[in-house]
């Protein structure tokens, strides 16, 4: 699987876009863009990636994925959000170094029917 970059890279060239047409479409800097395609910034957040998708008629739900997979700290903004969520969000971060395997894939099992069920 190619990672955020290498990906972002090679949907610009498919579409026939220039850096400067990409960055100009999100507005961003061309150099911004130029880092981020060559590995040198950490990729964006998962809401900028979906614009980024867009841009590039990728799937964008699969390009914000790819942006996660390639940070090393994942944020969850909570300010605003119903209590039970934060509750969520703070069971998950507590828990994260010690689940198990099985508890990972029982988890993403989960979330994967939840999220199918938005579809």
């Amino acid at each position: 699987m190619l990672g955020f970059a290498e990906t972002a890279r090679r949907a610009r060239i498919a579409k026939r876009l220039t850096l400067r047409d990409l960055a100009e479409q999100l507005d961003l800097s061309v150099i911004y863009v130029s880092d981020m395609e060559n590995g040198r910034r950490v990729p964006p957040s998962a809401e900028k990636a979906r614009e980024w998708a867009k841009a590039l008629d990728l799937d964008p739900d699969e390009f914000a994925m790819l942006a996660l997979r390639n940070k090393k700290v994942i944020e969850l903004p909570i300010e605003g959000q119903p209590e039970r969520k934060k509750d969520v969000a703070a069971m998950l971060a507590r828990s994260w170094d010690s689940l198990s395997e099985a508890q990972q894939n029982q988890l993403a099992e989960a979330l994967s029917k939840i999220m199918e069920g938005k579809a």
